[in-house]
C-alpha cells in the first residue's frame, strides 16, 4: 500500500516519558562529582528537578537556556567542570540503565491504540538522537513497537534532520509534499524547526509552555495533539496533477 502520510515521533519526553531517564543521567553525573572533595556537595539532581518541575522563567538561573532536561544535566555537569568524555559517559551509562529496565518510564495514555488506529496508509517514524540501547527494549516494554514501522537512533538532530526528513519523503514519493510529513518532538530546536524549515506540519509538546516556536499544533502533553494528528491524517495530500 502506499505511504500517503509520514508521522515522525520523538522518542525521549514523547513516546517514551517519564524524569526517571534523565535524573538518573544527574546521578551518574553526581558520582562522578563526588569523587572530587572539591564538588563533593554538589546535588545535581536536585537542581535537575527544579528545573524539570519548573515552567519558562522560573527555572533555575544557570539552566535558563536548556530545552531540555538532557541539556539541563549536559550543562550542569559541564559547570561543575566534567569533561566531555565524563558527560558522555554518565549519558551511557544511564541509557544502559534504561535498557536494562531499571528505570520508570510510560508512554502518553492510549498511544498504542491511537497509532494503530490511523489509517494504514501513515507511515509511522520513531527517530531519535538516542543510541539503541534503551530504545528497542522500551519501545517493546510500552507496546509500542507493534505500531512503529521504522526507527532511526544516533539522528544527529538537529543537524542530521534535513537528510533524515528530506529521506524519507523521497522514498515514500512525497518529495514534493512536505506537507504530508508531521513532526511530532517536545524539544523545539531539535525536532520541529527543520521539519518546519523543509515545509513540513509539526506538533509540539511543550510541556515546560515556553511559547517558543511556531508548531502547526501545541499542547502540553502529547495527548492533547491527538485530535490534531487525526484531522492531519485523515487529509488527502493533492497530486500534482490537482
Amino acid at each position: 500500500m502506499a505511504i500517503s502520510h509520514i508521522l515522525v515521533l520523538d522518542f525521549d519526553g514523547t513516546v517514551c516519558v517519564g524524569d526517571s531517564p534523565v535524573l538518573a543521567y544527574g546521578h551518574q553525573l553526581a558520582r562522578q562529582l563526588h569523587d572530587d572533595p572539591r564538588t563533593a556537595d554538589v546535588d545535581i539532581e536536585a537542581t535537575l528537578r527544579d528545573f524539570l518541575t519548573s515552567s519558562k522563567g522560573s527555572e533555575p538561573a544557570v539552566l535558563a537556556d536548556a530545552v531540555d532536561g538532557y541539556a539541563a544535566a549536559q550543562t550542569l555537569g559541564r559547570r561543575h567542570g566534567l569533561t566531555a568524555e565524563q558527560i558522555h559517559r554518565a549519558f551511557q551509562q544511564s541509557r544502559r540503565m534504561l535498557d536494562d529496565g531499571l528505570l520508570e518510564t510510560s508512554t502518553p495514555k492510549g498511544l498504542p491504540q491511537f497509532l494503530a488506529d490511523l489509517p494504514a496508509t501513515v507511515h509511522r517514524v520513531l527517530v531519535t538522537n538516542a543510541p539503541l540501547d534503551g530504545v528497542t527494549s522500551q519501545l517493546e516494554k510500552l507496546g509500542v513497537a507493534p505500531v512503529i514501522d521504522h526507527i532511526v537512533t544516533d539522528a544527529h538532530k538537529p543537524a542530521g534532520s534535513p537528510a533524515i526528513l528530506t529521506g524519507l519523503l523521497a522514498e515514500a514519493g512525497l518529495a514534493e509534499r512536505p506537507e504530508s510529513l508531521l513532526s511530532v518532538g517536545d524539544v523545539w530546536t531539535n525536532d520541529l524547526a527543520p521539519a518546519l524549515a523543509l515545509g513540513c506540519r509539526t506538533a509540539f509538546i511543550d510541556r515546560r509552555r515556553t511559547g517558543v516556536g511556531t508548531p502547526s499544533a501545541r499542547g502540553e502533553t502529547f495527548e492533547e495533539l491527538y485530535a490534531f494528528i487525526s484531522s492531519w491524517a485523515a487529509t488527502p495530500v493533492l497530486s500534482e496533477s490537482h
